[in-house]
């Protein structure tokens, strides 16, 4: 089969059709990753936000497929969970055989594999059922966090959580704390354009309105690096 592809046309030009699609997608990819460009930039504002994750246990009102521990099933319903295919038929195809180089480099020649018939399943879709159901739980599901923002560096702090009970139990009405996130940005002009960048607190406090910074940019408009000048 090596021997038919080597010496035919039509596989050698898809061959290598494949082999140079392939060749100009690895080096458009590697100039899309190595390019970038450095200019300078003016940090315009600065802003921070800290917010503290709240939940509460609370009783839901849920359905599912499966009932999950602690559930209190009150109904269930053999409902559509979705479509399978199946083979609802089929029919037969009539397939021109390959060609292939027969001669030699001397007396070129072409022959061509038998034609063959083969089956060709048909598929359709139906519908599946299965029982779904409804249930209540009570689990601890997430409500307004407690969130402090603002622009200035000497005012940065976290919400106050003493004026509030909370209390980890399991219990309906139970209020407790959760994750703590901070977000720390700033905002550049360079070249006419605007740059939103998120750093960490240390860093952010360095940048204040009017810093100049060396902006390393990519192939997308997308900041790469930061670095005071």
């Amino acid at each position: 089969m090596l021997d038919k592809w080597m010496y035919d046309d039509k596989w050698r030009f898809k061959i290598g059709s494949i082999v140079l699609v392939v060749v100009l997608v690895v080096i458009g990819i590697y100039y899309i990753v190595s390019y970038r460009y450095t200019t300078t930039a003016t940090v315009v504002a600065t802003s921070w936000e800290l917010q503290i994750d709240r939940l509460q246990y609370q009783t839901m009102d849920e359905r599912s497929w499966r009932v999950p521990a602690g559930a209190r099933v009150y109904d269930r319903k053999w409902e559509q969970d979705g479509t399978e295919r199946y083979i609802s038929g089929s029919h037969t195809e009539t397939r021109k055989g390959s060609t292939y180089s027969c001669g030699t480099t001397k007396n070129p020649k072409t022959c061509r594999n038998p034609d063959t018939t083969v089956k060709v399943d048909e598929y359709s879709t139906r519908p599946t059922y299965a029982w779904r159901y409804y249930y209540y739980i009570d689990r601890w599901n997430n409500i307004l966090p407690l969130v402090t923002s603002g622009k200035d560096k000497e005012n940065v702090h976290w919400p106050d959580i003493t004026d509030a009970t909370y209390d980890e139990t399991d219990v309906v009405g139970n209020i407790k704390l959760g994750t703590r996130h901070s977000h720390f940005q700033i905002i550049v002009i360079a070249e006419g354009k605007q740059y939103p960048i998120d750093m960490v607190e240390s860093m952010w406090r360095t940048y204040g309105n009017g810093t100049k910074a060396k902006l390393t940019i990519g192939y997308f408009n997308n900041v790469i690096s930061i670095e005071k000048r």
